[in-house]
């Protein structure tokens, strides 16, 4: 119990293909320690997943969409993240 604060410091979600991971709660993010993104607007879904932000087809990131949502400094780390192709 007393290691606790320690292994949540360093806990990531893992993403796989996106569908599970809540964009604005979970702590997806690759930083020290791991957390979600900082939104840029006011208003946002909080129900918006990570697999929503990326094409389905490609499964490449909508860049358009992050640039509009993220703040810019947290784009790099998204785009950093190596995602599965299954659904």
């Amino acid at each position: 119990m007393a290691a606790q604060p320690l292994l949540k410091a360093g806990l990531r979600k893992a993403i796989g293909a996106g569908h599970t991971t809540l964009v604005w709660s979970d702590p997806w993010l690759p930083t020290s320690p791991a957390r979600p993104p900082i939104p840029c607007g006011a208003s946002f879904n909080p129900s918006l997943r990570v697999s929503d932000l990326l094409d389905p087809h490609s499964h490449q990131w909508k860049h358009e969409l992050l640039r509009e949502l993220v703040v810019p400094e947290d784009i790099p780390y998204i785009q950093s993240l190596q995602l599965t192709r299954s659904p």
